[in-house]
């Protein structure tokens, strides 16, 4: 079943930024006052949210937007992950935007692949403060499917 996301979105509200070190500086102090329960619970909701936005249609709109910004239009699988946490934490509307529009994204003002890179921060910090906290990876005790890793869904582009 999915897990009921009010937390998470309620974390995100108050933390995003589309500078993402002023977002993981917010996050960790949020993070920090939860229970490891709530951590786990937080963990799921952010891959569960991720998933919604791995398809085809927005790995395109990344190719987009990436080119735009950076003159380079390859998006990896660590820089696809990356983009979607950022633009996840521009929030539940801009997010929900995306997810039923991927050519919105344009519209999100991201200026720099310095952004994209450093939401890396915002993807791995609960995993860390989990870790930190019980000594077990809290992958292992999520299901491997939410690995926001998966090959995207729907009709792929032709190369």
């Amino acid at each position: 079943s999915m897990t009921d996301h009010s937390l998470f979105w309620s974390i995100v509200q108050r933390v995003r930024n589309p500078d993402p070190e002023v977002a993981a500086e917010a996050l960790d102090a949020e993070l920090r006052g939860l229970t490891t329960d709530q951590v786990r619970v937080y963990e799921r909701s952010f891959l569960e949210e991720m998933s919604r936005a791995n398809t085809w249609a927005h790995h395109s709109s990344a190719q987009d937007v990436m080119g735009a910004v950076s003159g380079l239009s390859f998006v990896s699988d660590d820089v696809f992950v990356s983009l979607r946490t950022w633009v996840i934490y521009q929030g539940k509307d801009a997010f929900d935007a995306w997810v039923r529009d991927p050519a919105t994204l344009a519209d999100l003002g991201l200026d720099s692949d310095e952004q994209v890179g450093l939401a890396e921060e915002l993807e791995f910090l609960p995993t860390a403060v989990y870790e930190e906290r019980t000594g077990r990876q809290l992958s292992d005790e999520l299901p491997q499917e939410l690995s926001p890793y998966e090959t995207p869904t729907g009709t792929a582009p032709h190369s």
